[in-house]
């Protein structure tokens, strides 16, 4: 599979300048907010499962790659605080932690030789988990959760409840999806996706550097030193 042609569901609807930049700069270390994400997703993970997760050295590769134990040190502190508040969720549920299945990476054949890749973060047979670090509640984190969905059921069949879960703010909060607020999510998604499309092919074959979104997610991109758009 070709990096370049693999589209993640994270990544639909983003900054097509900073695409074209990752491709020019490999190896930027992430900003501090995205590795807190990562790394809350990862202990979230073993958390759910009953895995320990207590040092650099369970990262993968790949996230090492754009976190430094420098990094990592500094944020754990805030990421056990967050996984704490995902466990009194856990604890309080009706849930059994066997039911979850974490993490687990699907892929999704497009058009034009792309490939969607999507990584609940957790779902049972009849609900699908999507939890956020943050406490304020985003419009793509709603097309996020439909897209895992769509994957989901293409794979299996089965029908799932969606719920955002928030770790931030005073205390945990929940978000219930319904059926037809997926159903119009996932239409959005779709539509933005043929955008991400096109926006790749215009770089790979017409030389475009992609459009530069200037929004406050321009403070968490690697590549904000060197984008001329900022």
């Amino acid at each position: 599979m070709m990096e370049t042609h693999n589209i993640h569901v994270t990544g639909v609807g983003g900054c097509t300048r900073s695409f074209y930049l990752s491709l020019k700069n490999q190896g930027m270390k992430a900003h501090a907010f995205t590795a807190r994400g990562t790394l809350t997703h990862r202990a979230i993970e073993s958390a759910l499962t009953g895995q320990k997760f207590e040092a650099y050295a369970h990262l993968s590769d790949d996230d090492k790659a754009v976190i430094t134990k420098d990094m990592y040190d500094k944020l754990i502190p805030e990421v056990y605080e967050l996984v704490k508040r995902a466990k009194d969720w856990l604890n309080a549920s009706a849930i059994n932690p066997s039911d979850f299945t974490v993490e687990t990476e699907f892929h999704y054949h497009i058009k034009d030789g792309y490939i969607l890749t999507g990584t609940p973060d957790a779902f049972t047979d009849k609900t699908i988990y999507d939890f956020k670090t943050g406490q304020r509640y985003l419009r793509a984190h709603l097309m996020q959760l439909a897209a895992y969905s769509h994957m989901l059921h293409k794979k299996d069949g089965l029908k799932r409840d969606a719920v955002l879960v928030y770790l931030g703010g005073d205390k945990v909060s929940e978000k219930y999806i319904s059926k037809d607020e997926l159903d119009k999510a996932y239409a959005e998604f779709e539509e933005t996706l043929d955008k991400e499309i096109e926006a790749r092919k215009a770089i790979f074959t017409l030389g475009s550097k992609g459009d530069c979104e200037v929004t406050f997610k321009c403070v968490f991109c690697p590549y904000r030193g060197i984008c001329d758009g900022v």
